[in-house]
């Protein structure tokens, strides 16, 4: 036997090798089964109202760059508790580390070294030249923590710590995009030992992957992306109208998307990863901004330090006085906090019994002062004091609600029924209409951020 056909037999032998060296891909195991995830995110595909099946965006006012307001369309995702907004899990230092993501790098060919070709949506349930992101499980808990899948909203952490995954010289070449599906898989590709459950050599060879540290995370040096996981078939609507929206709607105009990402669409597919070498969809929401300012902080943690009226803690640092005696702390890092105007006079005021979902209703019925027959159906006043590529800009939003009574701004709507004043945020806080009320937070994304990718 000649020295090349020896070769061709031991590299047969071994489980990820085929014969001419190349590394085989993980098998397609599927879709991620969303009947586990909360209501809200799974989208019910039969129900009486055809439009919880789609992912419908509301109307929001965004302050415009040469002041005024514009009108735009956001993501509502529901309430945000402070425990969630404890993204580095630094409320309980023996977890993992916060779920990650794996960004893995350097591809240079479409799925088994294939050839390039035109995605076609009807034959395809993935691009197999774009290499999606890989969802951590848990395999090594505290090098990347583990993605938990959406079961509840109260306690469900959409934010991934980014792990940078580079493939080297040594696999190049003989992988293609997609070619990994699972955190296992690409661990031992790097080199892994599952037995050993360590690296050989004390680290990973073939693919160069960059965990971060608790310490890292903490100082916030790493980058945080806002990836809600939603069922992979759900479609994401570009418009309000749910007849455009939403293809399930009897008799509606919607278009459908000839590829990912197509402008003349209505609606679009989640953007897609892998979990377990299953197909997982997720809102795109891009970069979290973070903030390490004690200020901002809303999340609280226990001190060993006792407090009193004559022994204070230290406010300077975010600290306040427990009920039991106790400092309590600010997280070390947290999302910076964008600023959501609404009015009372369309939102109930925050409750123990609403607060996981404060803005229910993305439409009012208004009544005319001086006819009340007369009514019109509108989308609430949703006025954001920033938007993507703004400073301050942040999916992580502060409920702010203000009393409509005591404002008196330049824009009004046109309407001829019932028409309301349109504030900036600028406005709101100089009329002094802002009502005071408990921390309300929840979490808002753009569809210009949250578009699946391309």
């Amino acid at each position: 036997m000649s020295r090349i056909g020896l070769g061709c037999s031991l590299l047969a032998a071994l489980p990820l090798f085929g014969c001419s060296g190349l590394i085989d891909p993980d098998p397609y195991l599927g879709t991620v089964d969303p009947a586990g995830f909360d209501a809200a995110l799974r989208f019910a595909t039969v129900s009486t109202d055809a439009t919880r099946a789609c992912l419908i965006p509301r109307r929001a006012l965004k302050l415009a760059a040469a002041g005024g307001l514009d009108s735009s369309t956001w993501v509502y995702l529901g309430g945000l508790t402070a425990t969630q907004l404890d993204i580095s899990n630094a409320a309980d230092a023996s977890k993992s580390l916060p779920a990650a993501a794996y960004k893995i790098d350097g591809c240079n060919a479409p799925e088994g070294r294939g050839d390039a070709h035109q995605f076609d949506t009807r034959l395809e349930n993935y691009q197999r030249d774009v290499q999606y992101p890989v969802l951590s499980v848990g395999t090594v808990p505290m090098l990347a923590g583990t993605s938990a899948e959406p079961a509840s909203l109260r306690t469900y952490k959409p934010w991934h710590v980014v792990v940078p995954a580079e493939l080297t010289s040594s696999v190049r070449d003989r992988m293609g995009c997609n070619d990994v599906k699972s955190e296992r898989s690409l661990l031992e590709r790097a080199g892994w030992d599952r037995q050993n459950k360590m690296f050989a050599d004390g680290g990973p060879r073939d693919i160069d992957i960059k965990f971060p540290t608790r310490a890292q995370i903490q100082a916030g040096t790493v980058a945080f992306k806002d990836w809600p996981m939603v069922s992979v078939a759900v479609p994401i609507g570009a418009s309000t109208d749910p007849a455009l929206a939403c293809p399930f709607v009897t008799g509606g105009m919607a278009r459908y998307p000839k590829f990912p990402g197509d402008p003349n669409a209505t609606f679009q597919f989640p953007a897609q990863s892998w979990l377990r070498g299953l197909l997982g969809g997720y809102l795109d929401g891009g970069d979290l901004p973070v903030t390490k300012d004690p200020t901002k902080c809303p999340a609280l943690l226990p001190t060993t330090k006792a407090c009193s009226m004559t022994m204070p803690c230290d406010t300077a640092a975010g600290e306040v006085c427990g009920s039991g005696g106790t400092c309590v702390a600010p997280v070390p890092i947290c999302p910076v906090q964008n600023e959501l105007y609404v009015s009372t006079a369309e939102v109930a005021m925050p409750t123990d019994a609403n607060i996981s979902d404060p803005l229910p209703n993305a439409k009012v019925t208004l009544k005319d002062t001086m006819d009340p027959t007369k009514t019109r159906s509108a989308d609430i006043l949703a006025i954001f004091a920033a938007v993507p590529g703004q400073p301050g800009y942040s999916p992580v939003c502060r409920v702010r609600y203000f009393d409509p009574n005591k404002v008196n701004c330049l824009a009004k709507e046109s309407e001829a029924i019932a028409p309301r004043q349109l504030c900036t945020p600028a406005e709101i806080v100089a009329a002094g209409a802002v009502v005071a009320t408990r921390d309300v937070f929840v979490h808002c994304l753009f569809l210009s951020s949250a578009k699946p990718s391309s």
